[in-house]
């Protein structure tokens, strides 16, 4: 009679577990722990980032460690367990971020760095040797100037950057008086070293390009003046109401004044991603 009941035991409990496995390995988000795709993010300045939020039960608690540095809070998605965390930053610096799962105490904590503001050009037309098509150009609002080319290897937009670093530079504006339909002529400066065929080189004095920035039109130039201070006062053209408006893509058309190269880009306002480690 024991061996009948604890035959019958086990064969249960044999049953019990193969039904937890196959209730562990569906697709439904709420049976799955929290869990986040990196354990470091960064955020621009008076920008915000969306952490994506896939799996865990919808019900979470945002701790910041430092409330300066950034905000943070949970919106979710009412069509499925996927949710997202909107992360704004404030001010320059690391704090960390305490995402805890209320019915499963599952935590996890994020490293929040905010950074300075940048804009990225996706390079989709070009034959320039530096710029070249299917790069990104980061042009990063802090004291230094800086500028930074990466490779890409996706075929189409919107695409996120590889982290492959061809070149670094500086870059200023800069307007001079123009004529007729011109009256002011906007000007973009890059400074890098360049290797015999004009692309980046690692070593060498660098050497400023100027490019002419005349064929972009206004609400590209407003969004430059917003992002990396472009010195929009200087030109004598009105902004309407409409150029103010934040678009997915601002088209910015660079022509070299030395070899008369055209550069189309589009600076877009949805990535807003430089790779990670490069800006203090």
């Amino acid at each position: 009679m024991k061996k009948t009941y604890y035959f019958a035991l086990t064969v249960c409990l044999a049953g019990m577990m193969t039904w937890g496995c196959e209730e562990d390995n569906t697709d439904n988000p709420e049976t799955k722990p929290l869990h986040f795709e990196k354990k470091s993010y960064e955020v621009m300045l008076d920008f915000s980032y969306n952490i994506s939020v896939e799996n865990g039960s919808g019900n979470y608690e945002l701790t910041v460690g430092d409330t300066a540095i950034i905000s943070a809070s949970y919106t979710d998605n009412s069509d499925s367990f996927v949710g997202v965390i909107p992360v704004r930053g404030k001010a320059k610096g690391t704090t960390s971020l305490i995402v805890k799962d209320k019915e499963t105490l599952i935590a996890d904590t994020l490293q929040i760095k905010v950074v300075d503001q940048y804009a990225a050009c996706y390079i989709v037309i070009s034959q320039h040797p530096a710029l070249a098509q299917s790069r990104y150009l980061f042009l990063v609002d802090n004291e230094a100037r800086d500028f930074y080319v990466f490779a890409d290897d996706a075929d189409e937009l919107p695409a996120a950057p590889t982290p492959l670093l061809l070149g670094k530079g500086t870059y200023r504006y800069s307007t001079e008086e123009g004529t007729g339909e011109v009256p002011v002529i906007p000007y973009l400066h890059l400074t890098y070293a360049e290797d015999s065929e004009g692309d980046f080189a690692e070593e060498g004095m660098p050497v400023e390009h100027t490019f002419s920035m005349v064929n972009t039109d206004m609400g590209t130039l407003y969004y430059l003046t917003k992002l990396t201070g472009f010195p929009i006062e200087d030109l004598p053209l009105q902004i309407s109401a409409g150029t103010k408006d934040v678009q997915k893509y601002f088209p910015l058309q660079l022509t070299d004044l030395n070899t008369g190269i055209v550069v189309e880009s589009l600076i877009d306002t949805r990535m807003n991603t430089m790779p990670e480690g490069f800006l203090d």
